[in-house]
């Protein structure tokens, strides 16, 4: 087997750079990536269907969605550097779905949603 290696960064000007690395040790190959993606022009018009609502926003603590209708497998939660910093399983039809960030510093936090080859990116504000 060999390594694997992945970042999410969210830059100044809100852009998003996304990097992997890949190295095997069967082959002695290895792969790098990096794309930075500006979030206002990431096809609205296909990702408006999958719109979830995250409230409130900003906020102290818990952070809620309702996951009923668009039916979310996962989210994973990053930090301004980029850095994973939860990856809680959600529940599969739950209308009034919770997640706490009350012990995360203040500051912006990216929630990935994915739900097979669908992912929603929303931003939340931490006080």
């Amino acid at each position: 087997m060999g390594e694997c290696a992945n970042t999410v960064l969210i830059q100044p000007d809100n852009k998003i750079v996304v990097c992997g690395s890949t190295n095997s040790n069967d082959f002695n190959q290895g792969c790098l990536a990096a794309i930075r993606i500006d979030p206002g022009t990431l096809g609205i018009d296909e990702i408006s269907n999958n719109n979830i609502d995250v409230y409130p926003n900003p906020t102290s603590g818990i952070v809620s969605f309702d996951n009923s209708k668009l039916l979310f497998n996962n989210v994973t939660i990053y930090n301004q550097l980029g850095q994973e910093v939860m990856k809680p399983i959600l529940l599969s039809q739950n209308p009034n779905e919770t997640l706490d960030v009350s012990s995360f510093s203040s500051g912006i936090y990216l929630l990935m949603f994915k739900r097979d080859s669908d992912i929603v990116i929303k931003k939340i504000m931490k006080e």
